[in-house]
Order: C-alpha cells, then structure tokens, then sequence
C-alpha cells in the first residue's frame, strides 16, 4: 500500500520521475505482497443471499460478456491486427488471433446459455481459448449512446464470480482479488527501472511473471533498455490489472494516457480552498490539463494551468433562495 501510494501520486508524465520516489517505491514493494511467498489478497464471496455477507459487484458485472466489454485500445493492444481501434462502424472487429494466451483466439464456452441464439461469443472454446478475455461478435450496446461503450472483447477472468457464473451459482461467489500480487510486481518492476540505481534484469524478470507465465510472450529482457521494458510493463498494467481495483486509471495517469477529458484529480472542495486561502480553479472542462491559465486569472495558490471560476462559486441555500425569490416574482406579474 506504500508503494502504491507513492508511485500513483503523480499526475502527469512530466511529474512521474521528479514527484515519485522509485528508490522508495522499490523499498516497500520487495516486501510486498509478491515478495518471497506471493499470494492476492481478496476476500471469498458468498453470494450476499441468504444473510451473506460478501459478494463482489464489481466482477459481477464487468465479467459478463453480455453487459460489459475492454475498450477497445486494451483490445487493439492484444491484437493489433482484428481489433481496430477506436471500434470499426457498423461492423465491428473479427475474430481475434492474439499471440497473448490471455486473449488467444477469443472462443469461450464456459458459460451455461452462451452458445444458444443470441449467441454472445463463439462455441465451443478450442485449445487456443483466452484464459481472462474472450470474443463476441454482438455488440448488444446502442449505438446512439456513443461509439466509445463498442467492443467485441470482454473480460471473463472472473467469470465464476459475474451473472454468467458457468456453475449456475448467479454470481458473486469465490475468491475476489482485491489487490493481485501482480501489482505488487510491476510497482516493484517500475521503480528498479525508474529509480536512481536502475536494475533491468531483475525488473524483466517480474514483468515476466505475468508477461511470459500467463501471457506466453516474448520475455522482456534488459536488452531491451528503458523504453522497452517502460512499455512491456505498461503493457502488463493494461492487461494484466483491469477490474481490480483503480490501479488502471493511475497507472494510466501518470504516463499521460487518459482519455480526452478525463480529470487527472478530484477538485479540492471550494470551502476547504477558504479556509487554506487559495484561489478557486478547474481544470476548464476542454482545456488540456496543466495549461496556461486565462489572461487575468485569478491562481493564487493553485496549481500552474488552472482558471479563475470564482464566479461560479455559490451556496446551494443561496441558489435555492434565489430560485424561490424568482418563482414568487413570477406568481406576482401573473396576479
């Protein structure tokens, strides 16, 4: 959790190896959870039905083909060539052949239902089957509600946990990880090959603890250098963390790669920027985060890029009264 904390601070590449501690990062992770007897820590959920207590809705929902899919920059990423990105109207992506066995040729049959019309993916599984994602060719979303909700890939890692529970269970049963040793891993990886006395093979080797036991890639090696091992791990990250927990998004973050209009942190409540005497800022919606402020602004103790919104700051009492003055105004000019 040290580490973690550490290494999901920055909010920027440019802050990624001046404001992080890799030195530190590496310190608390070959302690972590995947150091000397690795384990995932999670919990056992027991369905939340009758008087339980555990279940996970996350995996619940995002391990069912028929409500949940990857974006499709994680599925170009596994298969470049089938799986365009972004999502190919009105027809959609084909049948992957991914190198990675985690997404293999996309078949799946595990799940009771799947192989009856609507046919969601295709069956039945051949030996080339991806072990945490699979194909479908349905793209059961409307298309008016944004282009960005397509994809043919879903996650079915979990499967045995979502509402397509191949044991008919109705989701929300058996080992949910929380924070997989894997994490723990390429946090240890990254900082032993960002910190100041950088170690690439011993970093290769934990990226490969997922990229060659579980992927069945190419190893990483320290031949590969920084950039290529920066992007093997980032690799690993996209692919190896989805549906955890938030590690994605920070990970995602700090090497500039959110999607267009993604806030890069949660705005600090006007009432406690009072009380720390600091201006009032957003991030200005459309305007690239970190930018320039408006001429004139007002950024006195904010960061560099934000804007002046003091104007827009009020009271939801003194809103409401204003609403209520107005509707009485109104009812007057009626009588």
């Amino acid at each position: 959790m040290a580490a973690r904390l550490i290494a999901y601070f920055p909010r920027a590449a440019a802050e990624a190896q001046t404001v992080a501690d890799w030195d530190r990062v590496v310190g608390y992770a070959s302690k972590g959870i995947s150091s000397g007897t690795a384990f995932d820590f999670g919990f056992v959920g027991d369905g939340c039905v009758a008087g339980g207590k555990f279940c996970d809705e996350l995996r619940a929902w995002s391990n069912d083909l028929t409500s949940m899919r990857m974006d499709t920059r994680v599925a170009h990423m596994l298969d470049s060539v089938t799986q365009a990105t972004p999502w190919p109207v009105p027809n959609g992506n084909s049948q992957p052949n991914s190198p990675d066995k985690r997404l293999g040729d996309g078949t799946y049959d595990r799940s009771v239902g799947f192989c009856t019309p609507p046919v969601y993916t295709i069956c039945p599984a051949t030996a080339n089957a991806g072990t945490d994602y699979a194909f479908t060719p349905v793209a059961n979303f409307r298309a008016t509600r944004g282009q960005y909700h397509q994809s043919n890939i879903g996650q079915i890692r979990y499967d045995y946990v979502g509402f397509s529970d191949p044991n008919g269970k109705g989701g929300g049963f058996g080992f949910s990880p929380v924070i997989l040793g894997a994490e723990n891993d390429l946090l240890w990886a990254e900082g032993l090959i960002r910190g100041s006395a950088p170690d690439l093979a011993t970093a290769a080797t934990l990226i490969n603890n997922t990229r060659v036991t579980r992927g069945g890639l190419t190893p990483a090696t320290a031949g590969d250098g920084v950039p290529g091992l920066l992007a093997e791990l980032q690799y690993e990250q996209d692919v190896e963390l989805p549906g955890d927990n938030a590690a994605p998004y920070y990970n995602r973050r700090r090497i500039d790669g959110l999607q267009p209009l993604t806030p890069h942190q949660m705005p600090i409540p006007a009432k406690e920027l009072g009380v720390l005497g600091l201006g009032y800022y957003t991030f200005g919606g459309s305007a690239p985060a970190f930018s320039a402020g408006v001429p004139g602004a007002s950024n006195s103790g904010a960061m560099s890029g934000t804007y002046d919104v003091s104007h827009l700051m009020r009271e939801a009492s003194a809103i409401w009264h204003e609403i209520v003055a107005n509707q009485m105004a109104r009812i007057k000019a009626v009588r």
